[in-house]
């Protein structure tokens, strides 16, 4: 990937990141990358909670517990993040 295209790649991941702290408040942001199992680059950004199903585990782990997490409006989230990525 050209540098120019990674660095701002970085730069919405930053902004995603920002914005599902300050919306969902979770325990922690897991990331993660898998370019080696598709032909193209995609980053999962994950809020994770230490009652979500998997915690502390990976989102794709063992199943730790039943989880019945009451989350805010996921379309406010994406509003937010569409607001912050126009002023890129």
């Amino acid at each position: 990937m050209p540098k120019e295209l990674r660095n701002r790649l970085w730069d919405i991941y930053d902004i995603v990141e920002h914005e599902m702290k300050a919306y969902y408040n979770p325990t922690k942001i897991n990331m993660a990358s898998f370019a080696n199992m598709l032909p193209r680059v995609h980053i999962h950004v994950m809020a994770r909670f230490q009652e979500d199903s998997y915690f502390p585990n990976p989102m794709w782990g063992e199943k730790m517990r039943e989880a019945n997490l009451t989350l805010p409006n996921e379309e406010e989230f994406h509003k937010r993040v569409f607001e912050s990525l126009q002023q890129l």
